[in-house]
This record gives C-alpha cells, structure tokens and sequence, in this order.
C-alpha cells in the first residue's frame, strides 16, 4: 500500500489520478444514504424505538453506509482503495458536522463508525484484488525469503 498516495498533497488545486466521477458519485451515495439513515433514526425515534437500539442502529448504519460506499468507490476504480474510501466521506460527513453541533457525542459517534466503515471496505478490496493477483500470476512474493540474494543463487 502506498500511503503516500492516500493524501498527497495537491500540485494544482485537487489529487492526481483520481477519477472524479467515481468520488463524485460516492459523494452523492453517502449524502443520499446518510440522509435517508437520518430521516429513518427520526422517524423510528418519534414512534418510541429505546435508546439502545436507537444507537445500535445509527452506529450499524453509519458503518454499513460507509463500507459499502468505500467498497463500491474501490471496486469501481480497481486502484487506490484508501483514497476512493475517504474522499467519498465528503458527503457522509455533511449530514453528521451539523449533529456533532447540536447533539454532540452520539454524531462524533457517527463520523467514528463511517471512518471505521470507510477503513474497512478500503482494506477489504485491497486484500481481495492482492489475492486475485496471486491467483492469477501464482505464487505470492509474501512467501519468498525477503534476504534471498539473487547472487548466491546463481552459484
């Protein structure tokens, strides 16, 4: 993983490389998700749902939105995971910056879970594309010897 890449700082005004219609709609999929989480928890809260489920519900939403936006955004892109996870957090936040003023913890709990989520689709399409890449062009290089000198091989 090149973790230069994930946040590198902009020559121009934005990231190279990116495909902005990819972050574009993943901006679009969280925003939509989130607010439609939102209107859910607000409805579900006014009908008397108690407050444990209420959290468990909102951390799982929050979590799930964000692994399947990221993991979408990846999948998508087939390059660069982390990035296609976080810069798609754009729209996910939107809705949960203006929580964090007026409800405080239980929103920072929100952007806590969406980061994890985000995290999490990231590194699962990782590891999914370094094991297709090991299937398809054999054995791995995590199972040769990282000392192995090429000269006394040859001898």
């Amino acid at each position: 993983m090149d973790w230069k890449r994930v946040s590198e700082p902009p020559s121009d005004s934005y990231p190279r490389g990116l495909n902005w219609w990819i972050v574009s709609s993943g901006i679009g999929t969280n925003l939509l998700l989130m607010v439609v989480l939102v209107f859910l928890l607000t409805v579900l809260r006014a009908t008397g749902l108690g407050s444990t489920a209420y959290v468990l519900l909102a951390c799982g939403g929050a979590f799930s939105i964000s692994f399947f936006t990221a993991y979408l955004c990846g999948r998508l892109a087939g390059e660069r995971y982390l990035s296609y996870a976080y810069y798609p957090l754009i729209g996910f936040l939107v809705p949960v910056v203006p929580g964090v003023l007026l409800a405080g913890t239980p929103a920072l709990l929100l952007a806590g879970f969406g980061s994890l989520g985000a995290w999490n689709g990231a590194i699962l399409l990782q590891r999914r594309a370094a094991q297709q890449r090991d299937a398809i062009y054999g054995s791995s290089a995590l199972h040769e010897s990282v000392d192995k000198n090429p000269k006394e091989d040859a001898s």
